[in-house]
């Protein structure tokens, strides 16, 4: 593969991550539920890093604690 073919190839799987993450971004605004919100972000993290499993944390500002859930 030349250099010029691979920059297009470059631009090209840019050009398809970046349109996914408007997409991703779109069905997330529209989302109310928080449990369903969160386990999408996981799930779309874990597809875009090509991850079998994820975890998201979250704190609890007030009492300081954080807790993971695993998706």
């Amino acid at each position: 593969m030349d250099q010029a073919t691979s920059h297009q190839s470059g631009n090209t799987c840019l050009h398809e991550h970046l349109a996914r993450l408007a997409e991703i971004g779109i069905a997330l605004s529209s989302e109310k539920n928080l449990p369903v919100l969160l386990e999408k972000i996981v799930a779309e993290a874990r597809s875009l890093a090509g991850a079998d499993v994820g975890t998201l944390y979250l704190t609890d500002e007030e009492q300081g604690q954080q807790t993971g859930d695993h998706f």
